[in-house]
């Protein structure tokens, strides 16, 4: 296939030369070249002022940067990735998850990106496509906020014994995780045991501030 491939571009190489000659087609191709590389400078500069802003949490600011870099370099990874959190962290989960699943296509095994394909789709209410993520990242990564977010979508599904089963088991691993509390208070208040979320509630206040008298 490769040879073939070699081939047939030193037949149109050939052909070239032969139609239009050897000095003509030697300027032809620099300035494709420079062309090219003024194409991804273009790129870069856009993608890296989008970065600048990005790093200062002016996320709004940013997606122009990107979408321009993105206009000359579609498949430019790091533009895809840092759109995608940028529309997610400004609650616009659609655009969010278009741009995750751009990337994606290009880094199919990036799990972080699929996690927060999944918050984003879960933001949109498409749970199912979202739970279908989750598990898949915590069934090759063993990711302890992966489940965390299942564990908060299951809720948000109105389907808190399905967030009970999974707590029980992360509460016996790490029975002092702030987080994973916080959760099991909030599927005691969804189960409709007010009384007893309202204990964890309680005892979670009275545990942060004595972290931080003031």
């Amino acid at each position: 296939m490769m040879l073939f491939g070699i081939k047939r571009f030193m037949k149109i190489l050939y052909v070239s030369v032969k139609r239009i000659g050897l000095p003509v087609l030697m300027v032809l191709a620099a300035v494709l070249i420079s062309l090219t590389y003024h194409y991804t400078q273009q790129a870069n500069i856009n993608y890296y002022k989008g970065h600048r802003l990005f790093l200062k949490g002016q996320y709004e600011e940013a997606v122009p940067f990107y979408a321009n870099a993105l206009k000359i370099d579609p498949n430019k990874t790091r533009a895809l990735r840092e759109i995608a959190y940028a529309y997610l962290w400004t609650k616009r989960p659609e655009k969010a998850a278009e741009y995750f699943s751009k990337a994606l296509s290009l880094e199919p095994d990036k799990y972080e990106l699929k996690k927060s394909l999944a918050e984003s789709l879960s933001w949109q209410k498409k749970y199912d496509k979202a739970l279908a993520l989750y598990e898949e990242v915590i069934s090759v990564t063993g990711d302890l906020d992966a489940e965390k977010k299942l564990a908060e979508l299951y809720i948000w599904r109105g389907e808190p014994e399905n967030t009970r089963v999974i707590l029980e088991k992360l509460m016996k691993k790490y029975p002092e995780d702030y987080d994973l509390q916080l959760l099991w208070g909030k599927t005691l208040l969804y189960s409709g045991d007010k009384k007893s979320a309202a204990k964890v509630f309680e005892r979670l206040l009275k545990e942060e501030t004595s972290k931080n008298p003031e």
